[in-house]
């Protein structure tokens, strides 16, 4: 009996070992060209942009006040217009 729950740990243990190995092999993809292959589905849940806007071309990064700035315009444009009361809407 303990034979047999020394040898299931142990068989854990091995493969927890082997997995995180095996997963750090992979390479990122890449286009013809080298640059990372971004192609996929883009979740349009988040405020980050798929494109960066071109009057944010010279930041590199944001303070925490321009940060929240954005945040609010980028929420506020998301959100405006959409009361379709009385109106026809596409759908599908």
């Amino acid at each position: 009996m303990t034979y047999r729950i020394l040898t299931i740990v142990l068989a854990a243990v091995v493969v927890a070992v082997v997995m995180p190995a095996d997963a750090s092999a992979q390479s990122t993809p890449r286009t013809s060209w080298g640059t990372p292959d971004l192609q996929g589905v883009w979740d349009f849940r988040s405020l980050t942009p798929m494109e960066r806007p071109t009057d944010l071309a010279t930041n590199e990064t944001f303070t925490e006040e321009q940060a929240a700035e954005f945040s609010e315009q980028e929420i506020g444009r998301r959100s405006r217009d959409t009361d379709t009361s009385g109106r026809v809407v596409p759908y599908n």
